[in-house]
């Protein structure tokens, strides 16, 4: 009640801000801005999840900008009223020993450290970085980036130069190489022209499906051949022709192709 009493206190105060005095006719009127309707944030229900506990952090964060509550007793307030199943019997005990002046929670970062104590799975740092140095580029771009943005969040703590060196380090070969031609600085940057590239990986994976190796090209050996035409290990290396793919060698001729589109779609943008 006293939670929903303040939320309705700040949303008044609120409109008061953005009311403007307007004299028309010697009569002064006041205009109040529209007012967005903040969506509230998802209860949090005490799951030992590191993605879920910053997630529902952030969304109360927001939510407390939105509606203007900068007071850290009208955040915790505020707060409580989104938690339930066990999240929800903890506050109750905590409450109590607000009640007998046991502890008290008199900033938002105090709050926030008590909860996640209670809440945050052990060693989840540690675990996050471990992941993030094995994290590999086997299929998309798409899946991989969202792996890589999901352990990066965990780890705040992290140099962007380290950041950057395990994005490009997990990255396909022919990803990695074009974020280097291209001169990327930071982790953002990379994650950016890596999402670029998207579309022209999808038509790499359609190409290599469709490329059929000539007889014995692969020495007969379906293994062998599974792993020539494997995409996502490319192999750009000439061959001892000094040509790109002569001998059967799938990943360099779409390196290939790759070179001249790039050539062609400069040349079209000059001309």
């Amino acid at each position: 009640m006293l939670a929903m009493t303040l939320e309705k206190m700040s949303h008044e105060f609120r409109q008061m801000k953005l009311s403007t005095p307007y004299t028309s006719g010697g009569a002064t009127t006041s205009v109040v801005a529209p007012i967005i309707d903040y969506p509230k944030p998802k209860e949090y229900d005490g799951r030992r999840d590191a993605a879920d506990m910053e997630n529902f952090l952030w969304q109360m964060e927001v939510y407390f900008d939105g509606i203007n509550i900068v007071e850290a007793a009208m955040k915790v307030q505020t707060t409580s009223m989104y938690l339930s199943d066990i999240v929800a019997l903890w506050w109750r005990r905590k409450h109590d020993e607000i009640a007998r002046g046991a502890c008290k929670f008199d900033t938002w970062d105090k709050f926030k450290r008590e909860i996640k104590r209670q809440f945050y799975p052990e060693n989840v740092v540690y675990e996050a970085r471990k992941k993030l140095r094995e994290l590999k580029h086997t299929r998309t771009i798409r899946e991989y980036v969202k792996e890589f943005t999901t352990l990066m969040l965990q780890i705040p703590s992290t140099p962007d130069d380290d950041l950057l060196f395990y994005f490009l380090d997990g990255c396909a070969t022919w990803v990695r190489q074009e974020l280097q031609c291209r001169g990327v600085k930071t982790v953002d940057e990379a994650i950016a022209v890596a999402e670029s590239l998207t579309k022209f990986e999808e038509s790499l994976q359609a190409e290599a499906k469709t490329i059929k190796p000539a007889k014995g090209n692969f020495g007969g050996n379906k293994e062998d051949t599974r792993k020539a035409m494997q995409w996502s290990k490319p192999d750009w290396r000439q061959n001892s022709k000094g040509d790109y793919g002569p001998d059967g060698n799938t990943q360099a001729f779409l390196r290939k192709e790759y070179d001249e589109k790039k050539r062609s779609n400069f040349t079209q943008g000059l001309s």
